[in-house]
């Protein structure tokens, strides 16, 4: 339950503590004194929707609103799952700042918003005008029919959420595939044009380097002989001394003189080794040149290869490396290609088991929600007659769509194939219709306090805020909605903002919320009523006087509702 709550320049609260009981609290003031503002600030710490301009009071550079509660086993299992300690109360905190941004804290931690939230709808559920609206939505009366319908309709919805998120995640890669055929099947196309022309070029690595070097050397055939057969004459063959006699000559003469003098033997050896290596180049030239010969069909044939190596590095690489590297890739491209025209048929497959698989349990929670109506409706009823709708109908309208056996048309949400829609009679003779279309304000808040009552043990939330349930009612109607929240009253805490008498005496605890001008500036104030204070505060509500017949009815009225109480 909600324990203290503390508000600081949120709108016209410059600062406010308020502390909160058990059972029936009501909070009233004068229609324009802000009775809102306590359940909007209330709204805001649990993760509500905020535009920081408009809750930011005049002059301040931010605003903070902290709510204590009393902690349960549902959240404290939450809190540990966030790797906060839990303790005997849960501390929500927010700070809205001028940028925009907001701060969020659990018991004093740096906290995400969603997990904020999530803490705060095991703690507290707030009926406020906004969800009168939210009532007409068929999603929201879907949820409202599951919750009733309890674990078991639950389990059953998240298993059809389950198979309708795999089935719309396979029917999309399946769609894509099949959108892309005509692309795909261009591209495998021209993948193999690719790899067969890389391939019937039988490329090797090294291939045009010496591609090349052969180039060079059939272009210049004629000079390379030509240079090669002078060599070898200037070594053996040349008119004015060959190389190789004037070498013999020299090491002749240095013989005769190494018998004289041994010292020259060296120079002798050393002269004998150059006419060695003489002999070993003329064979080598001479080797060379008979390999040597004009070739013009040999060089055609290299230098059409050479033109279509150039050719495939224009368009697949730089270098034969690359060329090579291209049609790898292309080739495990292919294989993926083709490997998807399989994907396709597998898909088919895939898709038709989960399909009917789905079918099948959003037949069968089809099945339970309509069983789970039955009940629905008969417990709204019963509840309608205590708020003073004796003669009011409730029914609940499912309507199946997207039923279908084409993979491309069916359509089946998280929710199944039903449509959900509450209908109401408020009359006798008149026939069921849809409560968006003939509700009036005051029988849609009994109809949404009727769901609250039903709901509330399926819920089981220990904070119910409620405000002005009390809207377009009086008399023994509102008499009625009070009596309807204080016996919720007994099994959780209840906040109610309301504007009438009858409902407001019913409370076991009773705050005025006030709004006061000083200096130029406006303020809000709560206060928690003494019994005499609330007999002056019925009196005020009664019809705006503190009459003494006016307050004589309004001590009726309050010891009417202790007297009840005690009951």
């Amino acid at each position: 339950m909600l324990l203290d709550l503390h508000i600081r320049d949120f709108v016209l609260i410059d600062r406010l503590d308020i502390s909160f009981s058990e059972g029936l609290t009501v909070l009233t003031g004068e229609t324009g004194a802000g009775k809102s503002i306590v359940v909007d600030a209330l709204a805001a710490v649990l993760g509500g929707r905020v535009v920081a301009a408009d809750v930011i009071r005049t002059g301040a550079e931010s605003a903070l609103i902290e709510a204590a509660f009393a902690s349960n086993e549902k959240v404290d299992a939450l809190l540990r799952q966030a790797g906060i300690t839990p303790e005997e109360y849960c501390v929500l905190s927010r700070e809205i700042l001028r940028t925009g941004r907001s701060r969020y804290r659990v018991n004093g931690q740096i906290a995400t918003l969603s997990l904020l939230q999530e803490v705060a709808e095991r703690l507290v559920d707030i009926h406020s005008q906004h969800e009168h609206q939210s009532l007409l939505v068929a999603a929201r009366q879907l949820d409202m029919l599951d919750a009733f319908g309890g674990p078991e309709v639950l389990a059953l919805r998240e298993q059809v959420a389950s198979l309708a998120r795999s089935y719309h995640e396979m029917r999309r890669e399946w769609t894509e595939l099949n959108e892309n055929e005509r692309e795909r099947l261009q591209r495998q196309e021209f993948l193999r044009y690719q790899i067969d022309e890389i391939a019937a070029a039988r490329l090797q690595p090294d291939e045009e380097e010496q591609l090349e070097r052969e180039q060079v050397i059939l272009v210049n055939a004629g000079q390379l002989a030509r240079q090669l057969d002078a060599a070898y004459a200037a070594v053996y063959e040349n008119e004015n001394g060959a190389a190789a006699d004037l070498v013999g000559q020299a090491i002749a003469h240095l013989r005769e003189v190494s018998r004289i003098d041994s010292s020259y033997g060296d120079l002798v050896s050393a002269l004998e080794g150059v006419e060695s290596l003489l002999a070993d180049v003329a064979r080598e030239v001479r080797h060379r040149r008979e390999e040597i010969e004009m070739d013009p069909v040999r060089l055609e044939e290299v230098q059409a290869r050479l033109s279509l190596i150039h050719q495939l590095k224009r368009k697949y690489g730089a270098s034969v490396e690359e060329v090579l590297e291209f049609a790898r890739s292309a080739e495990q491209e292919l294989e993926l290609l083709e490997a998807s025209e399989t994907r396709v048929v597998e898909l088919e497959d895939k898709l038709t088991a989960l399909a009917g698989s789905l079918i099948e349990q959003a037949r069968k929670l089809h099945e339970k929600r309509k069983s789970v109506a039955s009940r629905l409706e008969k417990a709204v009823e019963e509840e309608l007659r205590a708020l003073n709708m004796e003669k009011a109908r409730f029914g609940v309208s499912l309507t199946c769509e997207g039923q279908t056996d084409s993979l491309q048309q069916l359509s089946v949400g998280p929710t199944g194939f039903d449509r959900c829609d509450f209908l109401i009679s408020a009359n006798p003779g008149e026939e069921l219709r849809s409560l968006a279309r003939v509700a009036s304000g005051g029988e849609l808040s009994r109809v949404l306090l009727a769901l609250k009552s039903v709901l509330a043990s399926v819920y089981d939330v220990p904070t119910i805020v409620f405000d002005e349930v009390d809207a377009g009612i009086g008399g023994r109607t509102a008499q009625a909605v009070g009596h309807k929240l204080r016996a919720m009253a007994r099994e959780r805490q209840v906040l109610c903002v309301t504007h009438l008498a009858q409902i407001a005496a019913l409370g076991d605890a009773h705050i005025h919320i006030d709004k006061t001008s000083h200096d130029g500036s406006t303020r809000v104030s709560l206060r928690l009523l003494s019994e005499q204070e609330r007999v002056a505060e019925l009196a005020q509500m009664l019809d705006g006087t503190e009459s003494p017949t006016t307050l004589e009815h309004a001590r009726e009225m309050l010891a009417s509702a202790q007297e009840g109480a005690r009951r």
